[in-house]
């Protein structure tokens, strides 16, 4: 999921990456590649989950931002971390979510099914690695958990040339919540950028 768009809530300030507009459509050479590129660059992160929102997944949340390319892909990335503000809260909930804009919506279809296969357990079902396929969630999604230590929850989704990741945590709280919450926070994520977009 390193190229998969992720959103993560902090309760580290307020600070957002500046919002990106989308780009006109590519006119390469193939069918696939003359597909409308819907982002240039990935939205901030930050801006897509409202206060209201992230107070409900991460109750007295900070939040911190960062806008860089992704240092395995080299593609725009924006994430957003939200998380308890108290620094002496352990395993308090926390929110990320992570954006990378391809450079085409073939390459992004590409990279999420790569993506997606890579997040796959080789046995299914995996006690250790719940995986799942998910419906009306962008153009494509999937559901993974980690349920080792601390538990967590990932919804990934692709809408045009953006892949979008978002991880769920909160220590003591059963899978299902976890769920829940961050295919909330996906859906919430997915309005914001059709808003944009």
């Amino acid at each position: 999921m390193a190229t998969a768009v992720a959103i993560v809530l902090s309760s580290r300030g307020d600070e957002e990456a500046p919002t990106r507009s989308a780009a006109s459509p590519s006119r390469t050479g193939s069918a696939a590649a003359s597909e409308p590129v819907r982002f240039a660059e990935p939205p901030s992160a930050c801006g897509l989950i409202t206060a209201d929102q992230a107070e409900r997944l991460v109750p007295s949340f900070a939040s911190r931002a960062d806008a860089a390319d992704d240092h395995s892909t080299g593609l725009p990335k924006s994430e957003c971390w939200w998380s308890v503000a108290d620094p002496g809260t352990r395993g308090g909930p926390a929110l990320s979510v992570t954006l990378i804009a391809d450079r085409s919506t073939a390459a992004a279809r590409a990279r999420f099914q790569e993506d997606r296969r890579t997040a796959a357990p080789l046995r299914t079902p995996d006690p250790e690695r719940p995986f799942r396929d998910i419906s009306g969630l962008g153009d494509e999604a999937y559901g993974s958990d980690r349920l080792s230590d601390e538990a967590e929850a990932a919804v990934v989704f692709r809408l045009g040339n953006l892949t979008a990741e978002i991880e769920y945590q909160a220590e003591g709280r059963a899978i299902g919540s976890l769920r829940e919450n961050a295919l909330q926070a996906a859906r919430w994520v997915e309005a914001a950028l059709k808003r944009q977009g």
